[in-house]
């Protein structure tokens, strides 16, 4: 996907001291999903909605 360069991401436009940004940045994203990725699957359940 191709920048835009009329919008800003989130991370340019939220504060990188927030307390919520630091945990978010502790947390082992990866084994969550690992762990959790299995419960989870894209072909069960009602679809999602268009954004």
């Amino acid at each position: 996907m191709q920048p835009d360069m009329f919008r800003e991401t989130l991370e340019m436009i939220l504060n990188p001291r927030h307390e919520l940004l630091e945990l978010a940045r502790c947390i082992e994203w990866t084994r969550i999903e690992a762990v959790c990725g299995e419960s989870f699957v894209a072909d069960f359940g009602r679809p999602g909605l268009p954004t």
